[in-house]
């Protein structure tokens, strides 16, 4: 194969004549594409990602301790970027100080974090596969890979982190507080189930996130725990408590019980003077029909319409006297309520005395379950990664410099041909000129 009377081996040769020219175009091509693709090209194009799932209680419903929503959209807000860089130097003792340099106020403005996140899959009303996030950061905010993987699972792990921090700062008191303040013995009780049912359902949600045998504490499991809230206020007690409640005319608000119970009295005493008053209008009423002559005889539809409604009014005088002899009788039972020698007396101080017991032991199932939670918080709350934080995007670096070393061996190649083929021709043209006339020369002889 010829090109312009030159061989491809010709070609060839020329080039290899000038072989360090070759060797050290290539070699510096190859380092130059290497070396702007590792670190130009690629740290702008290239982003780290990984795929991470939250667990602590109460994740499965998408709720912090408190009861708020778990917004997944914060764990890249300027605010938690910021505060993972301070938290990594605070104290040179215990941290390294590694991601100071990272610039977070640029990375959240450029949008140079993001995250992304599943909805959780529910089946009959139980959520079976919690959310799945996933952390993507540009490469060119990052020193290295070690330093991205670091920075990206402290950023996953703000949900944790807010977690503990909301069961630390949580009250979990609140019917406890509420009963304290109550009016009636009935609220009382009411707020005092109002805590059972609220330390019962904690320990429901622990059990259904780590299983009834997973044990947060040494010696107890959450099977055991909730066993323990559900024995007081049993619902016998209960019951008798309400017995003796409602069977004794019992309240705690004595003051304004009394302030408030002559003008009630009053009230119902009127209301009960104004049915009594329509009951006999009505009744006139019916006389007046069964007296009155007519020759169609008497209208027994309306007779009994009347009647119908004299009966409602006396059903509702018998309520209005029941609650008028309640307010007499609990008037008379308050008398007593400081006499322990009064059967009423002893009723009260009993009950009183069994409230405080219940309400210590609520007190003290609220405290353990504080120190159960905080505890599980800081063990069982955790960031399950899928896998390790990936590099993606950009262009390989090997690919690039043996693109760069072809590249500049046709470079390098070309330039030598330019300069050499002219002189090679002239030189090929010459030494076939001389052998031209030499074969001329020889054929005269």
């Amino acid at each position: 194969m010829e090109d312009n009377g030159i061989t491809l081996g010709e070609i060839f040769r020329l080039i290899f004549r000038r072989i360090w020219w070759v060797v050290g175009v290539t070699l510096a091509f190859l380092v130059i594409a290497a070396l702007l693709v590792q670190f130009w090209y690629n740290p702008k194009d290239r982003q780290y990602s990984c795929t991470y799932t939250v667990t602590f209680p109460g994740s499965e419903q998408g709720v912090y301790p408190d009861g708020s929503a778990i917004k997944y959209q914060e764990s890249v807000s300027p605010e938690s970027l910021k505060a993972v860089r301070d938290e990594s130097y605070v104290d040179e003792s215990l941290r390294t100080g590694e991601f100071k340099d990272i610039d977070v106020e640029a990375m959240s403005a450029n949008g140079g974090i993001a995250i992304s996140y599943t909805a959780p899959v529910v089946e009959d009303s139980v959520i079976t596969e919690p959310s799945v996030c996933t952390l993507t950061a540009d490469a060119s905010c990052f020193s290295s890979q070690e330093q991205a993987s670091r920075f990206l699972a402290e950023v996953a792990g703000y949900p944790v982190r807010k977690a503990q921090q909301t069961s630390a700062n949580t009250s979990r008191d609140k019917y406890l507080t509420m009963a304290d303040s109550a009016n009636s013995y009935e609220d009382k009780l009411e707020y005092l189930l109002g805590q059972r049912r609220y330390l019962t359902l904690l320990y429901y949600d622990l059990g259904k996130t780590y299983g009834q045998s997973y044990s947060p504490v040494e010696g107890e499991t959450v099977g055991n725990l909730r066993e323990e809230v559900e024995a007081v206020l049993g619902k016998s007690e209960q019951e008798r408590i309400e017995n003796i409640i409602s069977g004794n005319n019992l309240i705690i608000d004595t003051e304004g019980y009394l302030a408030t119970a002559d003008a009630e009295k009053a009230a119902l005493n009127s209301e009960i003077a104004l049915n009594e008053a329509i009951i006999t209008a009505l009744q006139e009423k019916i006389d007046e029909l069964q007296n009155a002559e007519s020759g169609l005889g008497l209208d027994m539809s309306q007779i009994e319409a009347y009647h119908s409604q004299i009966a409602k009014y006396v059903v509702k005088n018998a309520e209005l006297q029941v609650k008028v002899a309640t307010i007499e009788k609990t008037v008379a039972a308050i008398a007593d309520y400081d006499n322990p020698e009064t059967e009423t007396g002893k009723i009260k101080q009993a009950l009183d005395a069994e409230f405080a017991d219940v309400r210590a032991q609520l007190a003290a199932l609220t405290d353990k379950a504080d120190s159960v939670l905080d505890s599980v918080y800081a063990s069982g709350a955790n960031v399950q990664m899928s896998g390790g934080v990936e590099l993606s995007g950009g262009i390989n670096v090997v690919i690039a410099a043996v693109a760069g070393a072809i590249g500049g061996f046709i470079i390098v190649s070309v330039v030598i041909l330019i300069l050499d083929i002219p002189a090679y021709r002239r030189k090929k043209q010459e030494q076939l000129a001389q052998e031209a006339a030499a074969e001329g020369t020889d054929s005269k002889d």
